[in-house]
């Protein structure tokens, strides 16, 4: 088994945490992996033989839906109450009037909602999570995990190329900040069906660009 120093872990777990304004850190693979050390308890920066603990899960946690303290805001607010438009008002909407520019944000969510492409990259990204969380369990050389890191990286940037469009388009129609609950929210009062990991990215890069 080989023992990785704390700060070659912490510094691998950093590249996956921080891709870039444009990028979104890793939603899924840390909870269920590394919340605990050997000993079996939460170690809150880590914990030496191989754990990362709730230090790591909790930026995740906050990074997935853009904002510390992003369960908060969960629901429609600001101009994207223009949501509530009828559909009338979306055909006959000037572009740049709240009603248009929530119309817009519709149009690309709903041609994600059907993406053959974004589907496939999901797949790599979790994919690559999953082959990273093995990796950590194992306590797998540096090498391997910088390597399914990196994996991770390119995997995620992937997702984030197919949300942009939605992305900015969220970022055009929102004059309050955005996170990954008020994605959903939209979604659902839009009757748009997008999965977890669209949604995050989504409100990630929204976020960023309100910025």
């Amino acid at each position: 088994m080989h023992f990785i120093p704390r700060g070659t872990l912490v510094g691998l777990l950093a590249a996956t945490l921080v891709v870039g304004p444009a990028l979104m850190q890793v939603p899924h693979f840390t909870t269920a992996a590394f919340a605990k050390s050997d000993g079996g308890s939460e170690g809150k920066g880590g914990a030496d033989g191989g754990g990362v603990g709730k230090g790591a899960a909790d930026a995740t946690a906050d990074a997935g839906t853009g904002s510390k303290g992003s369960a908060k805001n969960t629901g429609l607010v600001g101009a994207l109450h223009a949501s509530n438009a009828s559909p009338s008002a979306f055909t006959h909407a000037a572009p740049n009037s709240p009603v248009g520019r929530v119309g817009a944000y519709k149009g690309a969510a709903t041609a994600l909602s059907t993406s053959a492409t974004l589907a496939k990259d999901e797949a790599a990204l979790a994919a690559a999570q999953a082959a990273l969380a093995a990796a950590m369990k194992a306590s797998a050389s540096p090498a391997t995990i910088a390597a399914d890191v990196k994996a991770v990286s390119v995997a995620q940037a992937a997702v984030n190329a197919d949300v942009a469009p939605a992305a900015a388009a969220l970022a055009a129609a929102a004059n309050k900040g955005v996170t990954q609950g008020t994605v959903s929210a939209l979604d659902a009062k839009l009757g748009v069906s997008l999965d977890a990991t669209a949604t995050a990215a989504i409100a990630s890069q929204a976020a960023s660009l309100q910025k």
